[in-house]
């Protein structure tokens, strides 16, 4: 079984992989990404992304579930965030399909 540093190191490689490439990157003149960036995720789905990172990990280090306890493991620290992500997407459609509808109305 892996252990949690095993566990964190490639937590730590996943992020490096998506965030370094997006600080590299050459700015194009007259945009600036930074703001679009902002811009696009709301303040609901910042909140789902640090608890998307700290619930499996707190969950981690308090079940072992490299030791034992894997199902309650998975059950407390993955299926809600399943859950979670799902209602927010399906909200979001909603939320999207109406206003969809709104504006072809006008």
């Amino acid at each position: 079984m892996a252990s949690i540093t095993e566990i964190l190191t490639l937590l730590v490689i996943i992020i490096g992989i998506l965030i370094l490439p997006k600080m590299f990157r050459k700015e194009e003149k007259g945009t600036s990404h930074k703001r679009l960036l902002t811009k696009a995720i709301s303040v609901p789905a910042r909140l789902g992304i640090i608890i998307s990172i700290l619930l499996p990990l707190i969950s981690a280090l308090v079940l072992q579930p490299w030791k034992q306890n894997l199902i309650l493991f998975i059950l407390a620290g993955i299926v809600p965030l399943i859950i979670g992500w799902g209602l927010y997407w399906m909200f979001a459609g909603l939320k999207n399909k109406k206003r969809a509808g709104s504006k072809k109305s006008l």
